[in-house]
């Protein structure tokens, strides 16, 4: 919307619903993987990683742009393979 503003001086109202819940997937796996490699991994937490119901929308998932997720797995894997560390 941001984009669109500066570029055209207009943009479409926002659709804003209360109480939206989301999931990050890639941030759930980053944590999951941190969590395995620092030696501090509980089972439960791989439950709530697979778990994908109850969720409105997922903030780094798009049906229509399935490629962008897999640059940001491509994106930290590469991180983690070069500095052992997730965080950029």
């Amino acid at each position: 919307m941001l984009f669109q503003l500066s570029a055209e001086g207009k943009c479409k109202p926002a659709t804003i619903k209360i109480g939206t819940s989301t999931k990050w997937i890639l941030g759930d796996v980053i944590t999951l993987v941190g969590r395995i490699l620092s030696f501090n991994f509980h089972k439960d937490e791989l439950a709530k990683v697979l778990k994908f119901r109850g969720f409105n929308g997922f903030d780094d998932f798009r049906k229509d742009d399935k490629k962008a997720i897999l640059g940001e797995f491509a994106y930290y894997l590469s991180k983690l393979v070069k500095n052992r560390k997730l965080n950029p």
